[in-house]
């Protein structure tokens, strides 16, 4: 997994209306507001697991195909202590599944143990 130091405020990313998962990046910005950790839109897009970070609060991603290559969506964890939000999200920024440490993040009926094995799957964390 590469990992890179991306400091700044990632409500401020200027998010391209055309751009196809102009959705599922809405939603990680919706997520990640507060972190300190941003993302660069020329060089967001990879099919491999990316880490970002400012040395506190981190961002891990990568674009997915799910099982049959029909649909695409982006996987991603965001850790900000005590907070980790995993999320899967299509490109259109529905959310298909979501957990969260946080009680006042909505979970979805999946279990801790099926989370933690799409996150080693999707993004090798854990």
């Amino acid at each position: 997994m590469k990992s890179t130091v991306s400091i700044g405020k990632i409500e401020d990313v200027d998010i391209p209306t055309d751009l196809p998962y102009a959705g599922a990046l809405k939603q990680l910005v919706k997520d990640a507001t507060g972190t300190g950790v941003t993302v660069n839109i020329d060089s967001f897009y990879t099919n491999e697991p990316i880490e970002l970070h400012n040395f506190v609060d981190t961002i891990t991603y990568r674009f997915v195909n799910d099982g049959d290559g029909d649909e695409e969506f982006l996987a991603y964890c965001v850790c900000s202590r005590p907070v980790e939000i995993y999320r899967e999200v299509t490109f259109d920024g529905t959310i298909c599944v979501s957990n969260a440490t946080d009680i006042e993040v909505s979970n979805t009926a999946i279990s801790t143990e099926k989370i933690s094995v799409r996150m080693k799957k999707f993004l090798s964390i854990g």
